[in-house]
């Protein structure tokens, strides 16, 4: 209703990071369904997808502090950690560890049959190597991630008595085979654009030159392309399970 919408916008609107605000307003519009996958992914039931893509979007911050966590007694909330047999990511490498969470995000939602989706989709793509560092840096980086991860992830009840699973083992299921795929570096194959779309859909270099348009027109879907730059830290919502 109203007040849900009143709240995704107030999100929206203090998220810092132009990409994951684009994922958000792509992944979580009124009536938004997951298109279709490729990959890992495609191998995972929609709604699993979904709720997997939705999660990461909505505790993404969260999600970034505890792996870039350096402190080796402390949660990110500031209790005692105790899943210290955890190897965490230096700080350093934050904006690589952020590409790769919107990599992870972007292959469980999937394309929408659309030329502005299927554009947006190509666009948003992230790799190992395209966010300041070298090919091997960037890689090793993203599979550290993504060992981090598996053995993060709550799945079941009993994993860790007295925490209860951060989504449904059909969820927990796809996040971790598509966050294997993506931290082992695995690219997939890039789609022709049909041709039937190509007097419809702006290119990338238009995109970064469109006026913002915050009614969630398609001035909106690409002025957040424009002048994309390394993530910064962003706010802790704290709606990520933390250590306990």
């Amino acid at each position: 209703g109203a007040s849900s919408a009143f709240l995704r916008v107030v999100t929206e609107v203090g998220e810092a990071d132009p990409k994951w605000r684009m994922l958000r307003s792509y992944i979580l519009a009124d009536g938004a369904t997951p298109g279709t996958a490729s990959g890992e992914a495609g191998q995972h039931p929609a709604a699993a997808r979904c709720e997997a893509a939705r999660r990461l979007i909505n505790n993404h911050n969260d999600v970034l502090d505890d792996i870039c966590n350096e402190s080796a007694s402390d949660n990110i909330v500031g209790e005692a950690l105790t899943q210290t047999e955890l190897c965490r990511v230096p700080a350093a490498y934050r904006p690589q560890v952020d590409a790769m969470l919107r990599e992870t995000a972007r292959r469980l939602w999937g394309k929408n049959p659309s030329p502005e989706a299927f554009s947006l989709w190509q666009c948003l793509e992230e790799t190992a190597e395209g966010v300041g560092v070298a090919e091997e840096e960037g890689r090793a980086v993203w599979r550290a991630v993504a060992v981090y991860l598996s053995g993060r992830l709550q799945t079941t009840p009993d994993q860790k008595p007295g925490r209860e699973p951060e989504m449904s083992l059909g969820a927990s299921s796809a996040f971790l085979r598509v966050v294997t795929e993506v931290g082992m570096g695995v690219r997939l194959a890039q789609e022709e654009t049909p041709s039937s779309w190509s007097t419809r859909m702006p290119n990338k270099a238009a995109a970064t030159t469109m006026p913002l348009d915050r009614t969630g027109g398609r001035g909106g879907v690409w002025a957040v392309l424009r002048g994309l730059t390394s993530p910064r830290r962003l706010g802790n919502t704290q709606a990520w399970p933390v250590d306990e």
